[in-house]
């Protein structure tokens, strides 16, 4: 009889030490995607902190409104630097993207839609610029946004 209550009691002192852990790494877990949410979150905040990518943000987001196609002939000196600065925030931003540094999610939400309308205003603006700075210019803009455009209208997992 000793034996039985004892080996009970071992068992439940396993079943206890296996809950705590699987809890231990839900919490572990939770508390990683929070993490990232927050670095996904801080990372799009920079747009407002930085006050020439907020000047040139508010440039191109009229230009946007304003026009289709954007040409590089067609642009100013000031304007070109704007559209290459918020090019190269997305492009930094498609990078963390792809490697797993942001939540994607929280990412295709909230700068999803704004990079799909400026990749296709300035699809034109971008093949000009890669015949002067090289194919691989905004590649990772453009794959994200393709993927964006691929997952519209999807249910969002």
């Amino acid at each position: 009889m000793t034996i039985i209550a004892e080996d009970i009691g071992n068992i439940l002192l396993a079943l206890s030490v296996l809950v705590a852990i699987i809890f231990g790494m839900l919490g572990w877990w939770s508390n990683q995607k929070a993490q990232l949410r927050a670095h996904t979150l801080n990372l799009i905040g920079n747009l407002s902190v930085n006050t020439d990518l907020a000047a040139a943000d508010v440039a191109v987001a009229k230009l946007v409104r304003e026009t289709t196609t954007v040409c590089a002939k067609d642009v100013t000196d000031d304007l070109d630097a704007m559209l290459m600065r918020i090019l190269d925030y997305y492009e930094f931003l498609s990078v963390a993207y792809n490697d797993g540094a942001m939540e994607k999610k929280t990412f295709r939400h909230l700068r999803g839609s704004s990079m799909m309308l400026l990749h296709d205003v300035l699809k034109q603006y971008i093949i000009e610029r890669r015949e002067i700075y090289g194919d691989s210019l905004y590649k990772n803009f453009e794959a994200v946004v393709n993927e964006f455009q691929e997952r519209s209208g999807c249910d969002d997992r």
